[in-house]
């Protein structure tokens, strides 16, 4: 994969620009070496950090999450919760602000967690953890919420191992990405340079789900638009599920 597709997927930066400039700066670190091509190819299972005092953007994962947690009378309060695919922290803070009493922030990567969010006692940092690997020898109690953003993943590879971890009475937030869903079904060439164009593609990937959501005991409560599209354009959607075994 390209860096600048990779970096793009971190929601450190706001778009393909300012994706340019933080590796072009040598901000961007591979296996702990500067990368200033953004068109250099990478393992997506590389180790990518920010440089010295570079200041990870985590309010573009707030401007995503906060107002739909409302819209979804999505409560937090007193919650242990889960951020899969939590990049540089954006929904970790909102789940933080809202009251919840502890997030695991969970991420493949590695540094990129805003400071201030690593050194805070109520965030349990699971670096370099892929969310369909999870079990409870990592996370080691029950989770209330649960909110996710991933990418070049569809959640039907990740539900098996968080639904898991679940509490009863558990709902989550989850960050619906057409694009990586259509493609984990084969049918990534009815994309249009990778964006999901037009309202039934997307509507196809959100149906192609469902099954899914109940055969591990999740019932869908609403859908909603993300208020932030991807990088690229896509439209994506949160689903908000709760357990409807407990």
């Amino acid at each position: 994969m390209k860096l600048i597709d990779l970096v793009q997927t971190l929601d450190i930066v706001p778009d393909e620009r300012a994706a340019r400039g933080l590796i072009m700066r040598g901000d961007v670190l591979v296996d702990g070496r500067p990368v200033t091509s953004p068109q250099a190819e990478v393992s997506t299972d590389a180790e990518i950090r920010l440089k010295g005092q570079v200041v990870a953007e985590i309010s573009r994962g707030q401007r995503k999450l906060e107002p739909v947690l409302k819209e979804a009378k999505f409560d937090v309060q007193g919650c242990v919760s889960a951020d899969l695919g939590a990049s540089a922290g954006g929904f970790t803070k909102v789940l933080l602000d809202h009251g919840a009493c502890r997030v695991y922030a969970v991420d493949v990567g590695y540094g990129i967690l805003d400071l201030s969010l690593r050194n805070d006692p109520r965030v349990i940092v699971l670096e370099r953890t892929n969310a369909r690997t999870l079990t409870a020898d990592i996370i080691r109690e029950k989770l209330s919420r649960v909110v996710g953003d991933l990418s070049f993943i569809s959640w039907r590879a990740v539900l098996p191992a968080v639904a898991q971890l679940l509490a009863r009475r558990a709902e989550l937030l989850l960050l619906v990405k057409p694009q990586f869903e259509l493609a984990a079904l084969g049918r990534g060439k009815e994309l249009d340079r990778g964006i999901a164009v037009g309202t039934d593609l997307a509507g196809e990937a959100l149906r192609q789900l469902l099954p899914v959501w109940t055969e591990h005991g999740l019932a869908v409560r609403g859908v909603h638009r993300c208020p932030v599209r991807g990088t690229r354009g896509n439209q994506e959607y949160f689903v908000h599920l709760v357990d409807n075994e407990g």
